[in-house]
């Protein structure tokens, strides 16, 4: 049985799991609102551990289950005490820090076990840390842009600033949604046209020189198969801009055998083995790594150029290179 840990409004796990039933694979399905319910029991004993999980009135042990998709859900075990009231706040507080650690012990423990299984990713690499990406990226000879972490102009005029060059501005790790007053909003990627009317002085901030696009590249991969797109568009950054004005033209696109190794040595050593890569070839045909993502989407590129990607990823626990 393969164990999918996704959330219930990602479209990508929905079409895969059309080819798990095509392929006959026994599956089960875990959004986040259904593992914040689980609830398990382990057990040490006769030699060997064994893990049963209740999971949606269906009962499953740790040797019934062959693979694990960690799509995005996060599998964690949550304490019924909210409400516990002790004798004073302060030791309240500390029970609840308790619980928590015990909790963290015992999820970490299960995420150990069930990544003995065949795996696609880990629930510990969901958030890769973006500044370690560049630097593996830069390690394994992948051009990046040039990237300064500031508190103050001064300092990002000495790392950055270039007559005729733009520098942009985006989040040192992820995108954060801010809800207030019936109202969403987020952070994203901007050029500093008014750079200079801004504070002398800020909190820690990332900024890269703006690489003069030709075109983006979306790559997918899995398991060192790499399927690429070239994406053209006008704007800053088509992960983060919006397409609704006018659709970006995406067509197929090969990448070199040698990024090619590159890219499976950063993602092996970012320890997952598929997701999404954003990269910017500049004017000059010049590569630039911009990020990757274990749980990024991939429903456009596996749509505008036909890798069936969802299929792909049937192939991945059916060992098998073909269905039909």
């Amino acid at each position: 049985m393969i164990l999918i840990l996704s959330d219930c409004t990602d479209v990508s796990t929905d079409y895969a799991i059309e080819w798990f039933r095509y392929c006959r694979l026994p599956f089960i399905r875990l959004n986040d609102i259904d593992l914040i319910n689980t609830v398990v029991s382990v057990e040490f004993k006769e030699g060997k551990q064994n893990i049963i999980f209740n999971l949606k009135e269906q009962i499953v042990s740790l040797d019934e289950i062959t693979a694990v998709w960690f799509r995005r859900g996060i599998l964690g075990f949550q304490s019924n005490f909210k409400n516990m009231s002790a004798h004073s706040q302060e030791l309240t507080d500390q029970v609840v820090e308790l619980i928590n650690l015990e909790n963290k012990t015992l999820t970490d423990f299960v995420i150990a076990k069930l990544a003995q299984k065949q795996v696609l990713n880990n629930q510990n690499s969901y958030n890769i840390n973006k500044l370690q990406t560049l630097a593996f990226a830069q390690e394994l000879g992948i051009n990046i842009p040039v990237t300064a972490i500031e508190t103050n102009r001064k300092a990002v005029d000495a790392a950055l600033k270039r007559p005729g060059e733009q520098i942009i501005t985006k989040p040192i790790q992820d995108i954060f949604w801010l809800n207030y007053n019936g109202r969403t909003e987020a952070q994203y990627t901007a050029r500093l046209s008014d750079y200079e009317d801004r504070p002398e002085n800020f909190y820690y901030s990332l900024f890269q020189e703006c690489i003069d696009k030709k075109y983006e590249l979306r790559i997918f991969f899995i398991n060192n198969d790499f399927y690429c797109a070239a994406i053209f568009s006008e704007s800053t950054d088509g992960r983060h801009d919006s397409f609704k004005e006018k659709l970006p033209r995406i067509i197929p696109y090969q990448i070199s055998d040698k990024l090619k190794t590159q890219l499976a040595g950063l993602a092996k050593r970012c320890e997952i083995n598929c997701g999404s890569i954003d990269m910017i070839i500049d004017k000059s045909g010049k590569h630039y790594f911009l990020e990757i993502n274990p749980v990024g989407q991939y429903g456009m590129l596996s749509k505008h150029c036909n890798y069936n990607l969802h299929e792909k990823i049937a192939h991945y626990f059916t060992h098998e290179k073909e269905i039909i």
